[in-house]
């Protein structure tokens, strides 16, 4: 019984923190598909150099904020310590910061070496944006594959709990109708073979104690009826 609550407990436990995980899941891959929103603005900012791209990509950026920071509990709740989050959340203000000194930058007269800068600014927006599409990509692959092991426990778990249902319930079963009901059935014929005169005794079957008791004094009360009758 023992067992049985344990196993029970820990598939509470487990189904919850399932749901967290597939809470993560469906907010990282909206993080991501801002983060992946906002890069693509970035490579038209960078062909095409209208400042329209510019804000919509701050607009994702933004929304991406606002998602990586609602994930602060949720990941509290899957193992994730702040210093993952924080780590994630200054690696997309270091992008955000970079494409706007870029962007500041654009507007100027570029030339010479201030050129050079200039491009190599470029390449830095480009090398965090992708590090940090990359970051959450594989934090999003990695919550996934943990639910998808966490679900196949589950399964296990509620297989486990429906063989010991099913060994308990034999059990009971076999209480119920090896040492109670054939005992009384076997109780029973004989009570009726008494009121015909026939005074055999009970024959010895498996029951517990308290009827094997009753089976013994009514072999005792068969005995003297016979005798009485000869």
């Amino acid at each position: 019984m023992k067992t049985k609550l344990h196993l029970a407990f820990r598939y509470r436990i487990t189904a919850v923190f399932v749901l967290f995980k597939l809470k993560f899941i469906e907010t990282g891959d909206d993080l991501v598909s801002n983060i992946l929103e906002a890069r693509r603005y970035e490579k038209n900012f960078f062909l095409y150099g209208q400042e329209e791209n510019l804000k919509l990509m701050y607009g994702h950026l933004a929304q991406a904020e606002k998602q990586l920071k609602s994930l602060n509990w949720t990941m509290k709740q899957t193992n994730h310590s702040e210093a993952q989050l924080d780590r994630k959340l200054d690696m997309l203000d270091a992008y955000r910061q970079t494409i706007l000194l870029y962007g500041e930058k654009s507007e100027a007269i570029i030339s010479g070496k201030k050129l050079v800068e200039f491009s190599k600014l470029g390449d830095r927006v480009r090398s965090l944006g992708r590090e940090l599409t990359e970051e959450l990509v594989k934090t999003v692959k990695m919550e996934r594959q943990i639910t998808h092991e966490l679900i196949a426990q589950q399964k296990l778990y509620l297989l486990i709990s429906l063989g010991a249902f099913i060994l308990l319930s034999a059990g009971v079963a076999y209480y119920l109708l090896f040492l109670i009901v054939l005992p009384m059935t076997k109780i029973k014929t004989a009570a009726t073979k008494i009121a015909e005169s026939d005074f055999q005794q009970i024959p010895s079957v498996p029951g517990i104690p308290e009827i094997q008791s009753m089976i013994t004094a009514l072999n005792q009360m068969i005995i003297e009826l016979g005798k009485r009758a000869e």
